[in-house]
């Protein structure tokens, strides 16, 4: 828990530096992600025998399809005329952000806005663990 916790702060540390140069980084653009595909995937229960831990990655990147479904799963908006979230928050406070890094820069997920709002250019996926893989990773 400890090494977890010292990665998250490494990688608050990360961002905040680097948005204090972005100045002089490229300007990154927003990425606007697709409806998600509700039709789709497995049954909770099949998704839960399934699971498992991989330490492998494809060198591809996400397709902008499966990005939105798996942020939209993580924290998006299943209820549009209230803004409620996919998952829930301790007395609805909503304290979750999502943050996706990729070699390009670091993006915050809008649920409502249904976007990746740019937050800084360059690749800080090294920063997001304390593995490896991280930084080879497509996205994190």
């Amino acid at each position: 828990m400890k090494t977890r916790l010292l990665g998250v702060i490494g990688l608050a540390l990360a961002v905040l530096l680097a948005g204090l140069c972005t100045a002089y980084a490229e300007e990154l653009k927003p990425i606007q992600l697709v409806p998600p595909q509700l039709d789709k995937g497995k049954l909770l229960m099949q998704a839960l025998k399934d699971r498992k831990t991989s330490r492998e990655f494809s060198p591809d990147k996400l397709s902008v399809e499966v990005l939105s479904n798996l942020l939209w799963a993580a924290w998006g908006v299943n209820r549009a005329d209230s803004g409620k979230h996919t998952a829930p928050s301790a007395q609805n406070k909503q304290e979750i952000d999502v943050y996706v890094s990729t070699a390009e820069g670091v993006y915050l997920y809008d649920p409502m806005g249904n976007v990746l709002k740019p937050i800084v250019s360059g690749d800080m996926r090294g920063y997001t663990g304390l593995q490896d893989f991280v930084k080879d990773a497509p996205m994190t």
